[in-house]
């Protein structure tokens, strides 16, 4: 399980979770799919991204009444008899966010998916991250390259090496600007992510203790253009095979997490 977090609103957090979901669904088998979990009870929005609805459908009526997604699954419906499988995610599922305390217990049954899970959390580090943060084995790091994200962004991955039982990455969300605009295009170095034409802007291999395993684009529709979904197929290709976050024999058996609490 993944937790992909952010410091700030409008890093990219949702935007990331949802193109990785589509790019693992595109690479695994379907006795792996990959589900994409929505853990912001307060500002939920995947369903919004997706074109989906939060509710369940019943014999081809919507109804608001029935619990739905991790309502469902925290009330004891099977997990895959409550999650959606949206266009947009190329075949991976998707549970829709419920109240509080429900997608807690949800996250738990969500640790017994066959296939990797990736959980979209809210901004900034709070209650309902580190919650989150306890159940996954990774997390994902995600930050502009604005001094005041990057600030945050190093404290959020402070928690997660304190709150995650396994090592977690980071990557970045490089802004791509012209030299009139005084920004850059950055590329990735051994030692760093130097930005051409400007020895100004340096983008650290490191945000604390987590090490920068990706940069992705600013782009106007990161689901549709290219240079973003490249960016997206490079960094699956690293969790995937360099990094080893989604390798089932790398994964450990879960008991107690660092801070010490209690898992399943």
């Amino acid at each position: 399980m993944l937790a992909v977090v952010g410091g700030k609103g409008g890093c990219g957090k949702t935007t990331t979770a949802i193109t990785l979901t589509r790019e693992l669904a595109s690479r695994i088998s379907r006795l792996r799919t990959p589900l994409l979990v929505d853990a912001d009870a307060d500002m939920p929005d995947v369903h919004h991204y997706l074109g989906i609805d939060r509710t369940t459908s019943l014999r081809g009526k919507l109804t608001r009444t029935a619990p739905s997604g991790a309502n469902a699954v925290s009330k004891g419906a099977p997990l895959t008899a409550s999650v959606r499988y949206p266009e947009g995610l190329s075949g991976g599922a998707v549970l829709t966010a419920g109240t509080r305390d429900e997608t807690a217990r949800a996250l738990h049954q969500c640790r017994r998916w066959p296939g990797p899970v990736i959980v979209d959390t809210p901004a900034g580090i709070n209650p309902d991250v580190t919650g989150p943060l306890r159940i996954a084995d990774h997390a994902l790091v995600i930050s502009t390259d604005e001094p005041a994200c990057l600030d945050d962004a190093k404290r959020t991955a402070t928690v997660c090496d304190t709150l995650c039982q396994q090592s977690f990455g980071v990557i970045r969300r490089v802004r791509e600007r012209t030299p009139r605009s005084d920004s850059v295009v950055c590329h990735e170095t051994s030692t760093s992510i130097s930005a051409q034409g400007s020895p100004n802007i340096v983008v650290p291999s490191r945000v604390g203790n987590a090490p920068v395993i990706g940069t992705l684009p600013t782009v106007s529709a990161p689901r549709s253009d290219e240079q973003y979904a490249a960016a997206i197929a490079a960094l699956t290709a690293t969790m995937t095979a360099g990094a080893g976050i989604f390798n089932p024999r790398g994964r450990k058996k879960r008991g107690r997490c660092r801070a010490g609490f209690e898992q399943e």
